[in-house]
């Protein structure tokens, strides 16, 4: 029993956890004492025996708490790497993966549906609140540096997106997108003025994404369509054509409107250029463009890999080994840049080997399969968005992303397996 009712744990997981929501597109810091009080609360409530019981007794708990599984080999790289401490030390690296382990447990242990019957639409709720929040926010500040600057440079990209990498925020936007446009195909005939205010939040949210010039983040949006496209063709029968007239024409919108954006239109251009020139290694080191260096990334990440397939080089020495390769090929530039492998797969395979590039793979293709056979929509195009991503950044090397995917994989696949049926507007 712990020092204060549980009612009062209840609650404070009632409002913290909608609030990490919420904080979680607008800044890391914040969000990072948020789940500093999440963790206390769930300390202190001192029932470890009531927690261990429930694990025990409840299947849907036990695979949830599964996912923190793939902390473990980041763990054990810890105890064979040379830099311990430092920026890119296994100590810092633990800290930041740190959620992939508490939301699991947290979310396993404290049976949210016994928390409240809407604790998943708070989450939910909180979370689109707060993208909208965040988007109007850099949005003010552009304008505000737009004033002193005169230089339209402030509206895109990295300038629009601080202290964000724009990678991030239009991860959280397009799953914004994903929420809204989930409820929209299904219950978009139940109040006008929420439909009304849903599509604008959706082209809200669309035109951000494409101002924030994440080719990632923009491929992400077409992704969201694609995959609601494919599920409501399969389901054509039970909710007819409506969705599908939606979904095409958000589609067609979202691709006018990234046609007349110059910004992030050149940023595809460059892609082209960068892969069809065919460079030597030199010359795209001393290209600007993020794919120019994300293609040399890969290409050293492969030869680490490589040279330590079985168990990697360590938690904490992934960096260093990276800048020597770049060292040994005298490509200085991108040394300066300490630059990291732009690619989950890989920076998890160089650091923990070939056990720990395993876990994270069936931590995506499993929960995805379930998703797609369970038809949980809105789950499963969470996965597919988190799978993409991390193909072109290290999503879970950043408290920006690792929290993002932690808090949120637990959380669905949780409900996912809590309600059976296909009714329930997270499905």
């Amino acid at each position: 029993m712990g020092i204060l009712p549980r009612k009062f744990h209840d609650k404070v997981y009632y409002f913290l956890l909608p609030a990490l929501a919420f904080v979680l597109p607008v800044h890391e810091r914040v969000a990072a004492s948020v789940i500093a009080l999440i963790g206390l609360n769930w300390l202190l409530e001192l029932n470890f025996g009531e927690k261990f019981r429930r694990l025990k007794s409840s299947k849907i708990s036990r695979l949830t708490l599964l996912f923190g599984i793939v902390y473990l080999p980041y763990l054990l790289g810890a105890f064979y790497s040379e830099n311990f401490s430092g920026w890119s030390g296994a100590y810092l690296v633990l800290e930041v993966k740190l959620s992939l382990l508490i939301f699991p447990l947290v979310i396993s242990t404290i049976r949210p549906e016994k928390i409240a019957p809407d604790f998943y639409l708070r989450v939910i709720k909180g979370f689109i609140w707060g993208c909208l929040f965040s988007a109007f926010l850099i949005l003010n500040i552009a304008v505000y540096h737009y004033f002193q600057e005169s230089n339209p440079a402030v509206f895109f990209y990295a300038r629009l997106s601080a202290p964000f990498h724009p990678s991030y925020l239009a991860l959280y936007y397009s799953f914004a997108i994903a929420i809204l446009s989930r409820w929209l195909i299904r219950k978009y005939k139940v109040n006008t003025t929420k439909t009304v205010f849903v599509v604008i939040a959706i082209l809200f949210f669309m035109m951000v994404t494409v101002m924030l010039s994440s080719k990632a983040g923009i491929i992400g949006v077409f992704i969201i369509f694609a995959s609601f496209l494919f599920f409501s063709v399969l389901k054509i029968k039970e909710q007819g054509i409506p969705p599908i007239v939606w979904l095409l024409s958000l589609s067609a919108l979202f691709s006018v409107v990234l046609y007349i954006t110059s910004p992030a239109l050149n940023r595809f251009y460059a892609i082209k250029e960068s892969v069809e020139e065919n460079k030597s290694d030199e010359a795209l080191a001393e290209k600007q463009e993020s794919t120019a260096i994300r293609l040399l990334a890969w290409k050293y990440s492969w030869e680490v890999i490589r040279e330590n397939p079985l168990f990697g080089v360590g938690t904490g020495d992934v960096k260093q080994a990276l800048t020597e390769k770049f060292r040994e090929h005298n490509l200085q530039s991108v040394d300066e840049k300490r630059v990291n492998s732009h690619n989950q797969y890989l920076q998890t395979f160089m650091a923990t080997g070939l056990p720990g590039f395993i876990l994270l793979i069936l931590g995506f293709l499993l929960p995805a399969w379930f998703a797609f056979k369970k038809r949980k929509i809105l789950y499963f195009t969470f996965i597919v968005l988190m799978v993409f991503h991390n193909l072109v950044e290290g999503m879970l090397d950043r408290q920006a992303g690792v929290v993002f995917y932690a808090l949120f994989n637990a959380l669905m696949f949780y409900y996912a397996l809590l309600i059976p049926d296909d009714q329930a507007f997270w499905s």
